[in-house]
């Protein structure tokens, strides 16, 4: 029965699109919510760098501060470094500003003084570019790492503290250390003068590893103690290479994780590559959405990595529990619609089933009865009758639409005919004309007088003009027709279009002392279809001499565009008045112009044919003129581009 196919039909079409809308609305705020996560914690990445970067200022500050001492200078000056002044200055700076390491290096870079025990000195620390730097004048401040030896001569502990045994994490990238020994550490070195240039250098330093005051201002500053079900919503990491060395990530067992690794496809992006790594990430036992950057030291090699992290978990129980309010919405919407359904089907079922029996019987080619009908909508009534009166409309017009059908289809066999005729039957002739007239110019029949030759010439113009116009006419069927469907391939415009089109020009462009600058690149490939993109370059280009003034300048020029070539064809002369600009690409419009008394012919035809074929390439034509100086038409086609050159995404 019909109303029990539309329950059916109307039933499964509310249900899939039902659940699609469902779909669809929550994967486009599932798209937002994640956009917005990412958005924040790249947000909370850089803030992150601004506490590290305002750590770093306040330690070259301290630096500075401290090279100014005069006890210092002397120092420089008169070489005494033994004095215990100037050991106790720098122990108490060191202790006062919370530093693991203060020293002073002599111009060799060798360690004159330390501010810390054992108090060490008489070794060189030439592997750190801040010294170096700092030795030219400049202040330096950034990370380095230092080896187990370098930190105990700094203080007696400091090796003990960067010390940390590697564990076993998930998804972490293979090793065969056991254990991580150097340290990583935010150095500043300031150069000591006294007017006659550097004379000491003075370094200083904080200890990253363990250092668990920083990650805790870091993530102070960044998430503000925020919580979701007892876990922290957020989340900072100091890495050395791929291990963590000071970190607020805990451990299954509530221990910061110091010592455990980072997945293997963050460390392959960010420490491998020098990427930052944005987007969803495995940290110790749980997913995140992370923000990673990698950490340079002074000399810009990558060291480790500075991680922030937001809990993934929120967002995800987010998105479900969005996912089952839209299943309860929409399942309730679908049950209301559907009850409402099935009483609209019965009441929309018997008209309809009435009027589908009588368009069967019109479709099987019988006179259908009129249609009655009792209760049903006034939308369902005008329905019918308006099938009725169509129904008797339609055998009345039927008759008429034969009549016009075989009318039209005579008219169009004609049109046809008369093409091919065009087509065909003239182009036999009409070459053997070309070919004798030719003969005759070139006296291969004998000599001619001056008559005779200025007749040859005047039967070839017309000739060609024939032939421009059969050309013309057989594209413009094929434009009415819809029949202009380019057959693109590779084309080399040079060798293939312009060298032959500039060769049949030779004789005009003689005629009238006219200079052709081609432009073109050699090897300039298109993907067009030959026998149209040389009908467009001999249309404009015969143009461009046509009404060209003597010994004026055709210019031919191209520039890549994207994946299409653009070309100018340039032309001095009397060019085209502003008026007619928009007119100018028309079927069958011509602008009258004068030369030398004689009107210039042609079908109007060859830039209406142009614009097509252009466009048929997906391509754009337009023209500008400067009445009495010059006329250029620019258009566009596309470039080739061989297979093995296109780069996928």
């Amino acid at each position: 029965m019909l109303r029990t196919r539309l329950l059916k039909y109307f039933g499964i079409l509310v249900i899939v699109f039902g659940a699609l809308s469902a779909f669809i609305g929550v994967q486009v705020v599932r798209k937002e919510i994640l956009t917005r996560a990412n958005t924040q914690v790249l947000s909370d990445l850089n803030s992150a760098w601004s506490v590290m970067s305002a750590e770093m200022e306040k330690l070259e500050m301290v630096l500075k501060m401290t090279s100014d001492r005069p006890q210092l200078v002397d120092a420089c000056n008169e070489a005494a470094w033994k004095s215990e002044v100037i050991k106790s200055q720098l122990e108490k700076v060191r202790m006062r500003y919370g530093l693991d390491f203060l020293s002073v290096a002599d111009p060799k870079l060798k360690v004159v003084m330390r501010g810390a025990p054992p108090y060490n000195s008489g070794d060189y620390f030439r592997s750190e570019p801040a010294l170096t730097k700092a030795l030219q004048g400049s202040v330096e401040t950034g990370i380095a790492l230092m080896n187990s030896h370098q930190l105990n001569r700094e203080q007696g502990h400091l090796a003990e503290k960067a010390f940390m045994v590697l564990e076993e994490t998930p998804r972490a990238r293979p090793t065969q250390r056991e254990a991580e020994n150097r340290g990583m550490v935010m150095i500043s070195a300031v150069p000591i003068t006294n007017g006659n240039g550097v004379k000491a250098v003075l370094y200083g330093g904080v200890v990253l590893n363990r250092n668990t005051e920083l990650v805790q201002q870091i993530k102070k500053a960044v998430f503000k103690d925020e919580r979701y079900e007892g876990n922290a919503m957020g989340t900072v990491t100091i890495f050395l290479k791929d291990c963590r060395i000071a970190t607020t990530v805990l451990d299954r067992d509530g221990q910061r994780a110091i010592g455990t690794r980072v997945s293997k496809e963050v460390a392959d992006r960010v420490l491998d590559n020098g990427k930052s790594w944005l987007g969803r990430a495995f940290v110790v036992k749980d997913w995140y959405v992370t923000a990673y950057d990698p950490i340079r030291n002074t000399g810009n090699e990558i060291i480790g990595m500075l991680y922030v992290g937001i809990l993934e978990k929120p967002f995800v129980d987010m998105i479900r529990n969005l996912v089952w309010q839209y299943a309860a919405l929409s399942a309730g919407a679908i049950l209301v619609t559907l009850i409402l359904a099935f009483f609209f089907a019965e009441h929309v079922s018997r008209p309809l089933h009435l009027l589908a029996d009588a368009a069967n019987k019109m479709r099987t080619g019988h006179t259908p009865e009129t249609v009655t009908y009792g209760n049903c909508s006034k939308e369902t009534g005008m329905l019918i009758d308006s099938f009725n009166d169509m129904a008797k409309e339609l055998t009345e017009r039927e008759n008429k639409l034969k009549v016009v059908n075989e009318d039209l289809q005579a008219t169009n066999a004609s049109y046809m005919e008369t093409l091919g005729f065009i087509s065909h039957e003239l182009k036999t002739p009409i070459g053997s004309i070309m070919n004798y007239v030719y003969l005759l110019g070139e006296q291969k029949f004998g000599d001619l007088n001056q008559k005779q030759i200025n007749a040859v010439r005047n039967i070839d113009r017309n000739t060609k003009r024939i032939t421009e116009m059969v050309r013309h006419y057989l594209n413009l069927s094929r434009i009415e027709n819809k029949e202009l469907r380019p057959i693109q391939g590779r084309l080399d415009l040079g060798k293939d279009v312009i060298e032959p089109l500039m060769d049949s020009f030779d004789a005009a462009i003689a005629e009238k002392g006219l200079k052709v600058a081609n432009n073109l690149r050699p090897g300039l490939l298109l993907n067009v279809d030959y026998n149209l993109t040389l009908e467009v370059f001999e249309n404009l280009l015969s143009n461009a001499v046509k009404y060209g003034n003597e010994g004026g300048t055709v210019t031919l020029s191209a520039r890549k565009k994207e994946d299409m070539v653009e070309f100018s064809v340039h032309n001095s002369g009397e060019g085209i008045a502003e008026e007619h600009l928009p007119e100018i690409f028309g079927k069958f419009f011509r602008v009258n112009e004068m030369q030398k008394g004689k009107m210039k012919k042609g079908t109007g035809l060859g830039l209406f044919i142009t614009r097509h074929i252009v466009e048929a390439h997906g391509g754009t034509i337009s023209v500008r003129s400067e009445k009495g100086n010059w006329t250029e038409f620019v258009f566009t086609l596309p470039a080739y581009v061989a297979k093995e050159e296109v780069v996928h995404a």
